[in-house]
């Protein structure tokens, strides 16, 4: 009687989805007040000429009483607005604006990018590394932006907050194009070297994920396999459940992490929805960077004393070898 699908489909009430794979409790105790994170949204209406702009900043004085949905969410919100505007693309300089909405952040980043077409948007995260821990520092959400606009969105990103750690990125599908794009640069700069292209449904050795261990099959012998996006969600799992990670209390955060559901498929293996994850994604490919730093090839220090360079994208079976 306490399973997401009773209360849901039997009683009514709100709550997880049926199978969620991050359910509400456990998320939203790592849900923290973090007032360094800025949210921008921009949106590129082709017809219109024009480019819509909205950013915002955490209320450092919301708290969360209900989840996303709920009748007593309502009231206090908690994004205060510092922008909000629709400009000729004629006047518009999506480095000028970048620059003007986004500040850097002292420490350690790592930056995660899951990457849309057309009116798929693509979503960038900064993450700030305290020892273990990672808190969201800044989130970018573009939509109808080309390849090459998005690489000059992550040039000056890159840029402004200088992430340490690299960038990972979902190059499963379109991301590829934009990884491509980064490799190759622009104006002198490039991330060839300081990008991970991660492909979701390629098959990787399983890890444990807090110590890097390689998971034996006991019927083999043999390194089980996994899917890389198997493992990115491990990696969630574990730093939630470790108290590893914090989220901001932006309302997509809020929103897509709880609903993220997945499925038992026939070999046994987690299928997860790839509907409304946008965020969801580029977290895990930034706690991949992470955790392939500290434990894939080449990895000669814990990520949070030392980064090795030169780590880039390698072929599937290779990726954390």
């Amino acid at each position: 009687m306490d399973s997401p699908g009773y209360q849901q489909l039997v009683l009514g009430n709100w709550g997880d989805p049926a199978a969620t794979v991050f359910p509400w409790d456990q998320f939203v105790s790592r849900v923290r007040p973090v007032p360094e994170y800025v949210v921008a949204s921009l949106i590129h209406n082709a017809p219109q000429r024009t480019v819509q702009v909205t950013a915002s900043r955490l209320d450092p004085t919301y708290q969360i009483g209900a989840r996303t949905g709920d009748e007593a969410a309502t009231g206090p919100q908690p994004l205060l607005p510092i922008m909000d505007r629709e400009i000729d693309v004629a006047n518009f300089s999506l480095e000028g604006m970048l620059t003007s909405i986004f500040q850097p952040v002292e420490g350690h980043l790592v930056a995660g990018i899951d990457c849309g077409a057309s009116d798929d948007p693509t979503e960038i995260l900064l993450w700030e590394t305290r020892g273990q821990l990672a808190r969201c520092v800044a989130r970018l959400q573009l939509k109808r932006f080309d390849y090459p606009a998005q690489r000059t969105a992550v040039r000056v990103l890159d840029r402004l907050f200088r992430p340490s750690h690299g960038w990972g990125l979902d190059a499963t599908g379109v991301g590829s194009a934009l990884e491509h794009l980064l490799r190759e640069g622009e104006q002198g700069w490039t991330l060839d070297g300081r990008v991970t292209g991660y492909v979701f449904n390629a098959r990787v050795p399983d890890r444990n994920p807090e110590t890097g261990e390689t998971i034996e099959d006991p019927a083999t012998g043999r390194a089980r396999q996994v899917s890389a996006k198997e493992l990115a969600t491990r990696l969630l799992e574990m730093r939630i459940q470790r108290a590893r990670i914090e989220f901001p209390a932006d309302p997509a955060f809020l929103a897509q992490f709880p609903n993220h559901t997945a499925e038992i498929g026939s070999s046994g293996a987690r299928v997860f929805r790839n509907t409304a994850d946008h965020i969801v994604d580029a977290s895990r490919v930034a706690m991949l960077r992470l955790f392939d730093l500290e434990h894939g090839d080449g990895a000669v220090a814990p990520v949070l004393f030392q980064v090795p360079r030169g780590l880039g994208r390698r072929p599937a079976m290779e990726a954390f070898a």
